[in-house]
Order: structure tokens, then C-alpha cells, then sequence
């Protein structure tokens, strides 16, 4: 793994690289290799899918942040799959998160996988205002399940996020954040009602909701 930084400098030359899949699960990856590699994946001028998976690599935030900063480099990304479930990611790197993703203006489809992680919430908003950038979003799903993130904290991401016009396709991941309760759950309503949706999955399961809050989220799309 300690060759990463230069084989995404490799990548770097690839000039007519279109799709790129790459699996780093359970490796052991530093800070200053990760930086690297995003900065090289950033120089590929073709690159419209990119699938990362680095789960249970025992990463810090701050290293993950700066590699989607280059990876944010990418202007012409319509696919981005990025899997960082089992880290320790914590409210360091979701702004960097935030700043590298929103750089990518032509994405029309997101996946991000964060469950697991040290996530607390405070850093959310700047995390959502930076994906609601990506204007052309079609498909967009979050996986924040089994982190530390309370109700206020969601309520700020939902209202950063903003508006989709062309979103049909929405995933939500939020079950084991223990202290979401009925706060976090009505904003993620409110989120859904402004959305014209096709398919819409929410998952909740542990967040300490009220029978009255789950009604609300059934009743705000019909796509739930």
C-alpha cells in the first residue's frame, strides 16, 4: 500500500482512461500515499466513472479528505462510487469531503458509503452544501448509518443539501445513530417532500423515532 501515491501518479497519464474500479479494502494506508494517489486520479481528463473502495483500512479522515480533494479535480466525473465504511473518519475531513465532491459539477450519479465511522455531525452542513453542488444529481445515496450523528446535525445537512431538480433516484442509510429522535427524521421529510422521486429508501432502524416520525417520512414522498 505504501506504493499507492505513485501508482495513481501512473494512473495520471492515462489519457483516454474512461472507468476506473479499484478495491484497497483491509490494506494499511498512510496520509501522504492517499494525497498522491487522489492528485493522480485528478490529472486523468477522461475520467467519467470512478469506483473506490477503501473499507476497513483503519484510515483517518484528514487523509481520506485530502485525496478527494484531488480526486475533485475530475471536472468531467458523472459516476462516483466511494466506500469508507470501518475508518476512522471523523468531522476533519467531511468539509474536504464536501469541497472535493461539489468540484465534480458534472456527477450524475453519487454513492457514498460512511457507516461506521466517528462521525458526531458538527461538520454535516458543509459536507451537504458541498454535494449540493452537484446540480445534475439523478441518484444520490448516503450511507451515515451506525456513526454518533444527532437530530440538529441532520436537520443542518438537510437543509444544506438543498434541492435536486433532476433527483429521482434517493437512498438515505441512518440506522444505529442512536440520538437522530424525532428532530432528525421530520428534516429528513422535509428533504424528501421537495423532491420529485422515482425511488426513495430511508432507514432508520435504532434512531429512537417516534411512530409519529416514521408516519411523516411515509407520507412525505410517495416514492418511500
Amino acid at each position: 500500500a505504501k506504493h499507492i501515491g505513485t501508482f495513481g501518479e501512473k494512473l495520471g497519464c492515462c489519457e483516454r482512461l474512461s472507468t476506473l474500479s479499484l478495491n484497497f479494502r483491509s490494506n494499511s494506508i498512510t496520509g501522504i500515499n492517499l494525497e498522491a494517489f487522489g492528485a493522480g486520479i485528478g490529472q486523468c481528463p477522461a475520467l467519467t466513472s470512478l469506483t473506490l473502495v477503501f473499507a476497513e483500512t483503519e484510515t483517518t479522515g484528514g487523509s481520506f479528505g485530502a485525496m478527494i480533494k484531488g480526486i475533485g479535480q475530475c471536472a468531467q466525473l458523472e459516476y462516483l462510487d466511494l466506500n469508507f465504511s470501518y475508518n476512522q473518519i471523523a468531522e476533519d475531513s467531511l468539509e474536504a469531503f464536501g469541497e472535493g465532491i461539489g468540484s465534480c459539477r458534472n456527477l450524475t450519479s453519487l454513492m457514498l458509503k460512511l457507516q461506521r465511522n466517528q462521525i458526531t455531525g458538527k461538520a454535516l452542513a458543509r459536507f451537504g452544501a458541498g454535494i449540493g453542488r452537484c446540480a445534475k444529481l439523478e441518484s444520490l445515496h448516503l450511507d451515515l448509518s451506525n456513526n454518533m450523528i444527532p437530530g440538529r446535525y441532520a436537520k443542518q445537512f438537510a437543509e444544506a443539501i438543498g434541492v435536486f431538480d433532476q433527483l429521482t433516484k434517493l437512498a438515505l442509510q441512518l440506522s444505529g445513530n442512536s440520538d437522530l429522535k424525532d428532530r432528525g427524521a421530520l428534516s429528513v421529510a422535509r428533504l424528501l417532500r421537495r423532491h420529485r422521486l422515482r425511488e426513495c429508501t430511508v432507514e432508520l432502524t435504532g434512531t429512537g423515532i417516534t411512530a409519529r416520525a416514521a408516519a411523516a417520512i411515509r407520507d412525505a414522498n410517495p416514492a418511500v
